[in-house]
């Protein structure tokens, strides 16, 4: 599934991807980072325990202050890739769940092209499977392995719980790519407010199927609720269809202002999209720091 073919199609967006986004991965701002270095990034006020090699001389003589040189130097990148294998995710045609291995496997696959240290974690109601970050081939092919032949899982989504296992197993600071179609039940802002909280940069890829944003016509229809394990039968007519997109509408519409609203990044993705698409779609979303529509 992820074979060299696959490889060489997701590479070809690497020289766009790093025209988009330079050194910031899915264009999200950095966090403030100094280190050894050659390029001064600030001057700052000397403090007891500072290096005194550091200390401006000549700068401290025309402004009578003890001043310290601060450096921008090379960081650690990581990267996490967050995959929600819950049942909500075993639906659609095609399945959301494969297009979203497909996408976990290309940002890997970039992450790892562009010497990010990059990990992968699965849930449902719980972290299911963590692969620790690596910035190697050999880690990024295990990956691929892993998603291969990953399925989704019996039990309800609980983002919150997951993410609170995701932080704990790995606190490390870096970018987070949270693909699901965030149908919880209990919503979602506990758990990206967690990411936040833990200093992670958060990028929101929300995957949905075609049946998600527009149902069949009013017609009997049998309701399997797959997060609930329940189903039952009743009859759509178009008023209920109508009230439904109109649902749907506003729970996008809310997913967009909070990501806005906290600085995160947002790409709505409907799972008929091919590769090439996708990755066309998410390099404009990420490019112009706002979703477009799924």
């Amino acid at each position: 599934m992820f074979d060299s073919r696959f490889r060489n199609q997701v590479s070809c967006f690497l020289p766009a991807a790093k025209a988009a986004w330079g050194s910031r991965f899915l264009g999200l701002a950095p966090h403030p980072h100094f280190a050894a270095g050659t390029e001064v990034s600030e001057f700052t006020d000397y403090r007891i325990g500072d290096d005194v090699r550091y200390v401006d001389w000549n700068l401290c003589s025309r402004h009578d202050d003890l001043l310290s040189k601060r450096f921008a130097g090379n960081e650690e990148r990581w990267l996490h890739l967050l995959l929600d294998c819950s049942p909500s995710m075993d639906t659609g045609s095609p399945r959301k769940l494969d297009f979203a291995r497909q996408l976990a496997a290309a940002l890997g696959w970039l992450g790892v092209s562009d010497f990010f240290h990059t990990g992968l974690a699965t849930f449902s109601d719980r972290m299911v499977e963590y692969l620790p970050a690596g910035r190697h081939v050999g880690s990024i092919a295990r990956k691929f392995r892993f998603l291969e032949q990953l399925t989704a899982c019996e039990n309800p989504k609980n983002l919150t719980v997951a993410v609170q296992q995701f932080v704990e197993t790995c606190p490390r600071p870096g970018t987070v790519v949270l693909i699901s179609d965030l149908f919880d039940s209990a919503g979602f802002i506990a758990a990206l407010e967690g990411l936040r909280a833990a200093n992670q940069r958060v990028f929101v890829v929300q995957v949905l199927d075609e049946f998600d944003l527009n149902p069949a016509t009013a017609q009997a229809v049998r309701f399997h609720y797959v997060e609930e394990g329940r189903q039952h039968r009743d009859f759509l007519d178009d008023i209920d269809l109508e009230n439904y997109r109109d649902e749907v509408r506003k729970f996008l519409n809310y997913v967009q202002r909070y990501c806005a609203y906290r600085g995160m990044g947002l790409a709505p993705m409907n799972s008929k999209l091919t590769l090439a698409e996708t990755m066309r779609r998410l390099l404009r979303c990420s490019r112009v720091n706002r979703p477009v529509r799924a």
